[in-house]
């Protein structure tokens, strides 16, 4: 499944979102960081809508999450490194989703929030299945709803450390 940038997409927009949103990160101006980073955001889904597919955005979802977490909101920022996660899963080949574990999302949910195993094993084997079925999600937080059915948790955050 392809999920790169596509031709004619607006890379100097995106990146004047990412490094306006690093700037603002490093100065400490963590809330107006997150701002840039979700008008990168929006960005990435308002293209993926005009082109009928999905790009990666686990790098934005990252650096969403680092923000958020960096103005104490552990329970939202987790979210953002579970949906960079699956962005990342979702980019591997088929059958090599752990290769996410080798990613900055895995490492600061394994070492920061404590997240279970069971859930990254599980988020693996629901993309596997929906790269399996040859299915374009373009919504990563759709896929950890389905986790967390399967997994029969009220919410995915409860399975952290």
């Amino acid at each position: 499944m392809n999920r790169t940038f596509p031709p004619k997409f607006p890379h100097q927009k995106y990146c004047e979102y990412r490094l306006d949103g690093f700037s603002k990160k490093d100065s400490g101006h963590f809330s107006e960081a997150e701002d840039s980073f979700m008008m990168q955001l929006n960005l990435l889904q308002s293209k993926e809508d005009r082109i009928g597919r999905s790009i990666n955005k686990g790098g934005t979802y990252f650096d969403l999450g680092l923000c958020i977490s960096l103005q104490g909101e552990n329970d939202k920022a987790v979210i953002c490194f579970l949906k960079a996660y699956v962005e990342d899963a979702l980019s591997t080949e088929i059958d090599e989703e752990d290769d996410a574990c080798k990613g900055a999302a895995f490492n600061i949910l394994k070492d920061y929030f404590g997240v279970k195993s069971h859930v990254i094993s599980k988020i693996n084997e629901k993309v596997l299945s929906i790269k399996n079925q040859d299915n374009d999600i373009k919504d990563p937080g759709t896929i950890l709803e389905q986790v967390a059915n399967e997994l029969d948790i009220d919410t995915i955050r409860y399975q952290i450390g």
